[in-house]
């Protein structure tokens, strides 16, 4: 039966939407030991299954995804989207952020440092996650994943643009001629998310190279260095 009594059509959503996430999960935190390549993709029959453990017992048919998303391509593509939502990516950089500002206020190389290191911190911090957030931008004509991906960096945007331009004035520094702080923000995280491919690839030889250590500063440190020189210039000289 499609719809149960007493059920509403946002619960039964929400159960399956839940459901579908843990399975997801579950393939691509398994993917490394069963050899699997990603994206990895999960089938209703899967989420069925898994639907009586988030849902308190209750089981679903396969008429409920129907019901709830009109066909099995829209429902799967809710679930790739779920997967990626802002607060999901971001965790708990925003509070970091706040943290690092105060704590290096004025300082700004200092502070750069540390939000580096931070957003690769964060960005690999799931195997799961970053599989899929990788995984979600060969997906990105999808309507609903690209939205979501847009969304996630448009979030990224409201928390870093405004304090690169801060750390910008504390250093004398402007973007080069043709870039703007947004575009500064977006080569730093295009780089923490390439390093975070990389140590995806091969996590221990990557996490001896970009982390911080007693004996180096770290890859990321330096690559971030290089990538505010080459996109910022003196003030006196712009």
């Amino acid at each position: 039966m499609a719809r149960a009594a007493g059920r509403s059509q946002e619960e039964t959503k929400q159960w399956l939407l839940a459901a579908a996430v843990s399975v997801l999960e579950d393939h691509y935190t398994n993917a490394r030991e069963r050899g699997e390549r990603d994206p990895v993709p999960i089938t209703v029959t899967e989420v069925l299954d898994r639907v009586p453990e988030v849902s308190g017992g209750t089981r679903l048919s396969a008429g409920a995804v129907a019901y709830t998303f009109g066909d099995k391509g829209k429902f799967l593509s809710e679930v790739a989207a779920s997967f990626i939502s802002a607060d999901a990516i971001i965790g708990d950089l925003g509070s970091l952020v706040a943290e690092l500002r105060v704590r290096y206020q004025r300082r700004g190389p200092e502070l750069r440092r540390e939000l580096l290191q931070a957003d690769f911190a964060n960005t690999t911090r799931s195997i799961a996650t970053t599989r899929h957030w990788f995984a979600s931008h060969a997906e990105a004509a999808d309507p609903a994943v690209r939205a979501q991906l847009d969304r996630v960096y448009h979030a990224f945007d409201s928390l870093l643009v405004g304090l690169y331009a801060e750390i910008g004035e504390w250093e004398g520094r402007v973007p080069h001629e043709g870039l703007s702080w947004s575009d500064v923000a977006a080569a730093l995280t295009a780089l923490t998310e390439g390093a975070a491919l990389r140590r995806h690839l091969d996590p221990t030889d990557s996490e001896i190279a970009w982390l911080p250590r007693e004996d180096h500063v770290g890859l990321a440190v330096l690559a971030g260095d290089g990538v505010w020189e080459g996109c910022t210039t003196p003030v006196a000289h712009r």
